[in-house]
């Protein structure tokens, strides 16, 4: 498993959802870039990626442990985690 790598992409996503926010000042915008991530990885986590989104390959496990790392920053943008994927 790739761990510094996959807490070094959790750091990029937070980072660009904050700079979006930023930018924009629109939160309904910043909630849908948060929405279309959460759900590629948890497709991911399950092993399927429907709109080959998931460029760097990350397996499940990989890409569970990515979106429990994104939950908690993509519930303040509104976004509410799959609490199936956040148990384990």
């Amino acid at each position: 498993m790739r761990k510094e790598k996959v807490k070094a992409e959790s750091e990029r996503y937070i980072t660009a959802w904050h700079d979006l926010r930023a930018h924009t000042g629109d939160d309904g915008i910043a909630l849908w870039t948060v929405r279309n991530a959460m759900y590629d990885i948890g497709y991911w986590a399950g092993g399927d990626d429907p709109n080959g989104a998931n460029q760097e390959r990350y397996s499940p496990e990989e890409s569970l442990i990515l979106y429990r790392l994104l939950a908690a920053v993509a519930t303040s943008y509104g976004f509410c985690p799959d609490e199936e994927l956040i148990k384990g």
